[in-house]
Order: C-alpha cells, then sequence, then structure tokens
C-alpha cells in the first residue's frame, strides 16, 4: 500500500454546491466517472482552504474527498492525489463575486458511487478522530491518515479491496472482478507490462466540468490531446516501482500508435534531456518497448535534434503562424 507524506480532506456539502438547477448533471458527471475510474483518467479542480494554512502542500500529497452535510450520509466518496501547486481562482460561492480563493488540481485513483461512502460513522469509531470538518484542505493527522489508508482499502460497496491489481487481470477480468463498472467501450485495454497500467482519458480539453489545465505544460499536454482526439485512443500509463509509493506517471500514451509521450515547457538542452531520460525510465517497463516521443513547446535547436535521432526518439513541436498546429520529426 502506498505511503504519503501528507493527507487532506476535500469537503463537498451538496447543499451549498452545485446550485439546485445544475445538481443532476454534477450527479451524472460523478456516476461517470465512477463507472471509469478503474481504466480512464479523471481530474477535478477544487477549492482549498487558505493559502496561509495550506503553504506547505505538494503535488503528490493524498487527497480524501469527504462528503458532508445533513441532508446526505457523511463519508469518504473518493480518493487522489494532487497534480498541481496552489493557484487563485474566482470563488465557487458566487459567479458575481471577484474574490479569489485557493484551489489544488487532483487525479483521482478511486470513485465509489454517490451510494457506497465510507461512513464517517466507521472512521469515527475506527480512528477515535472528530471528523467534525468545517472546510477543504484540512489536514489529516498521520496517524488517523495510516487508518483510513486501510479503512478505504477495504471498503467497496461490493466487498473487494485492492487484493487484485487491474493490471494483473484481462480486461474481462476486470470487468468480471468491478461489477461491470468498466464501461465496454474502455475494452479491452493493452497489458503492457507486469508493473504497468494504461488508463483512457475520457474528457476532451475544455468539455469536461473535471478537467482543468493549470501550467504551461499542463496547458502543451491538453492541446496535443485535442491533436490526437480524433486520431487514436489516448491515455496516460503508470508505473508501479519497486519501492513501493505514489507511481510514475506518463504525460500521454497514445494508445493505439503504442507512443509514449513526454512534454516539457521548454525546449532547451536540459530539457530535452531530462525528457529523454524520463522517457527511457518509463519505457523500461513496457514488455515490448513503444515508440518514444517527446512534447515541446517550439522547435529544439539542430543540436538536439541530432541528439534525438541518436537516441531515437520522436519529437512534437508547436508550429504554425498561429502557434496552433504541431510539427513531428522522427529519427
Amino acid at each position: 500500500m502506498a505511503t504519503y507524506d501528507r493527507t487532506f480532506l476535500l469537503i463537498w456539502n451538496p447543499k451549498k454546491w452545485p446550485p439546485l438547477e445544475d445538481l443532476e448533471q454534477f450527479e451524472q458527471a460523478w456516476d461517470e466517472m465512477a463507472a471509469g475510474i478503474d481504466s480512464e483518467v479523471w481530474t477535478t479542480s477544487w477549492s482549498f482552504g487558505t493559502a496561509t494554512e495550506n503553504s506547505d502542500v505538494q503535488i503528490g500529497d493524498r487527497i480524501f474527498f469527504l462528503r458532508v452535510g445533513d441532508h446526505a450520509p457523511r463519508g469518504i466518496l473518493a480518493s487522489g492525489h494532487i497534480t498541481s501547486d496552489l493557484y487563485f481562482d474566482r470563488t465557487w460561492e458566487s459567479e458575481r463575486s471577484a474574490k479569489q480563493v485557493p484551489y489544488v488540481d487532483i487525479e483521482w485513483d478511486r470513485v465509489e458511487p454517490l451510494d457506497a461512502e465510507l461512513p464517517v460513522e466507521v472512521l469515527k469509531d475506527r480512528t477515535g478522530w472528530h471528523w467534525w470538518i468545517m472546510k477543504s484542505g484540512t489536514r489529516v493527522p498521520e496517524d488517523v491518515a495510516a487508518t483510513v489508508e486501510q479503512l478505504w482499502a477495504a471498503h467497496s460497496r461490493l466487498g473487494i479491496s485492492d487484493a487484485l491489481p487491474l493490471d494483473q487481470a484481462s480486461a474481462a477480468d476486470q470487468a468480471d472482478v468491478q461489477g461491470l463498472r468498466v464501461p465496454p467501450s474502455a475494452l479491452p485495454l493493452p497489458r503492457l507490462g507486469k508493473r504497468v497500467t494504461v488508463k483512457r482519458i475520457v474528457d476532451k480539453p475544455g468539455v469536461s466540468m473535471f478537467s482543468r489545465a493549470m501550467n504551461l505544460e499542463e496547458e502543451l499536454v491538453q492541446r496535443y490531446i485535442k491533436h490526437l482526439w480524433s486520431k487514436t485512443s489516448v491515455g496516460r500509463t503508470y508505473y508501479q516501482r519497486k519501492a513501493g509509493g505514489r507511481p510514475y506517471i506518463s504525460d500521454v500514451y497514445d494508445i493505439d500508435g503504442e507512443v509514449l509521450i513526454e512534454a516539457k515547457n521548454r525546449s532547451t538542452t536540459g530539457a530535452v534531456r531530462g525528457a529523454v531520460g524520463q522517457l527511457f525510465d518509463y519505457a523500461r517497463f513496457h514488455d515490448t518497448r513503444p515508440t518514444l516521443r517527446l512534447l515541446l513547446p517550439r522547435k529544439p535547436s539542430d543540436d538536439n535534434l541530432d541528439f534525438l535521432r541518436a537516441v531515437d526518439v520522436e519529437v512534437a513541436y508547436v508550429s504554425g503562424k498561429a502557434k496552433k498546429t504541431f510539427t513531428h520529426c522522427t529519427p
């Protein structure tokens, strides 16, 4: 079981958000996410307390999503990890307000249906903590977090724990084990290696209420996913290290073309060499080496192009007067 230095809670009070007229859309989107989380990548942006309280939050920190309020059962519905630095955006409380509040981006690793929460009553009984959480960004004490991880791993509407990793079962077995939670459109997914899992990206960038690109590198990735969207199945690969802990995650994986893609927000020599190192590190997990491709914001220097040819790595970079197209160079 993975361990984390810090664990935080995000809270959701359905009475406060979303507005009543949008609740059905939110619940539908949540059900789609719960159905596809085992084979697809889902991300969310969520408010995160105050900046002064959470100045130590880091990419990779653990997140649990807790439903609160009096009109629905209280409990944990999802888990994931933080994928962005703390940033500011307009408050969710009012579209008319100019108030800026801190947010983080999260990539979910598990999402339960809205009627399958891990109850607060169980959490209180087993951890001895108060669980009276008033705002997102509350940090969970380390000893409590360890117990929550154990409870969450054992909790399932179907009574299934994480004893059978998805990357150790066939696509058909996954569907059976998960109670047909994996949609037929997501099957089959390729088996790439013993410690490699591939998940489809199901949200076309800019369309879903559950996606948000933040930094320059992520923006480049989202633009490239858009570029690939009508041409191939797009996903990400997850690499489980022998030492345990949070897995390595690729920026993009072209499922149909078997292309592993690493993005950088600069085209400098250091960035190019660093990305090549990451690609080779990820490629060693694959039973069969995929095509390797570097994604850059502009054309690299001739020296760097020579280097990429020498190590058999493709490159795609932003081009055109409007900077809206991509040029591809193969070794």
